[in-house]
């Protein structure tokens, strides 16, 4: 939690010295580009800012006019926990892969869990995405972050109300909210406690008038309490792409071609028949071999470890076969805990709804 240069004061030893000097010429580097600036008094400054409470002016990782051609598609903020569970980063993950090669715009903070996840959901489709710092510009995020801010601000942009390195404290997290909100054509929440930070954040979606929905998860989780009690209270069930699609009442003529540049023309467009938010060719169960997609079930069905999966000790290496099989397919993915997730919503592998 410390600031690099206190971080080397008190670790550095007898290295202090050189550890400083190291720090302070690659920062030099990491600031070579200065940053943009964009107030409310500007034409291109997004609508949703104007608005009474609103920030008056950001500060932009990239030019302006690359930052204004981004909102004025359609947004959708991504709402979630810190501390997500591999099912709900998964998810955040694959629904924002679909929405970028669909045309819309992913705009989430810049936090682990969900966010994190958000975005590189959008960098996996080779899109860009929006970030929305708690802090300055000019001051790093820790550990892992770090990396994950640089690929956003290469293809994307890093967005900050905060000047410098101004720390925002607890301040600065509502204030991204409320800069989330803003730009948000649309908001979906994935995971997070009952009046946890990210439902304050869709309580702010929802003053401003714009659709929100939300991701339900496990009964027995913690994390879903969230979520399930913004379904009760009227937000949309979102179990695909397609369904956050409905919300922003969009078409399937935003296709990759207008929406991504870079890597994207790797990614192939849908011929009509499959899903407007997959992110690749259609990979349903109904082209799968019976013994993947049966394993494929289980996984879903909360079967996500090996034990549980394997279950009769005598087909262990047919189950280890078919879960390798799986994750060569892009079906799913084997999290740090080494637990087995999906890798897209059921209903956007079987075509149905």
């Amino acid at each position: 939690a410390l600031p690099d240069e206190q971080l080397i004061a008190a670790i550095g030893g007898r290295r202090r010295a050189e550890l400083a000097a190291r720090h302070a010429a690659w920062r030099a580097t990491d600031r070579a580009t200065p940053p943009h600036r964009i107030c409310r008094h500007d034409p291109a400054y997004p609508s949703g800012l104007g608005e009474r409470g609103a920030p008056q002016l950001l500060h932009l990782s990239s030019a302006v006019s690359g930052f204004a051609e981004r909102v004025q598609r359609p947004c959708v903020a991504m709402l979630g926990a810190t501390r997500a569970s591999d099912y709900g980063r998964e998810m955040a993950r694959s629904l924002s892969r679909g929405l970028a090669v669909s045309g819309v715009t992913v705009v989430a903070a810049l936090r682990d869990g969900i966010a994190a996840a958000a975005h590189e959901g959008a960098l996996e489709a080779g899109c860009a995405s929006i970030a929305v710092l708690e802090h300055g510009l000019d001051k790093p995020p820790a550990g892992s972050l770090r990396v994950l801010r640089r690929r956003v601000q290469a293809s994307g942009c890093v967005v900050a109300e905060l000047p410098g390195a101004g720390d925002g404290r607890r301040w600065g997290a509502r204030a991204a909210d409320r800069t989330l909100a803003a730009l948000a054509a649309a908001a979906v929440l994935f995971e997070d406690e009952a009046g946890g930070a990210a439902a304050h954040a869709l309580e702010l979606a929802k003053r401003r008038g714009i659709p929100v929905g939300a991701v339900p998860g496990p009964v027995s989780s913690m994390q879903s309490a969230g979520p399930h009690a913004a379904i009760v209270s009227g937000a949309a069930l979102i179990g695909n792409t397609r369904d956050v699609l409905d919300l922003l009442s969009l078409t399937t003529r935003h296709t990759t071609d207008r929406a991504c540049t870079g890597t994207a023309g790797a990614v192939a467009p849908g011929d009509g028949s499959a899903s407007p938010g997959a992110a690749a060719p259609m990979r349903g169960p109904s082209g799968l071999a019976p013994r993947l997609a049966g394993v494929l079930d289980h996984i879903g069905a909360g079967l996500d470890t090996p034990e549980a999966l394997v279950g009769d000790r005598s087909r262990a290496g047919e189950t280890m076969a078919a879960l390798a099989e799986l994750e060569l397919l892009g079906l799913v993915r084997r999290t740090s805990n080494g637990r087995y997730v999906p890798c897209e919503p059921a209903t956007e592998r079987d075509g149905t709804r």
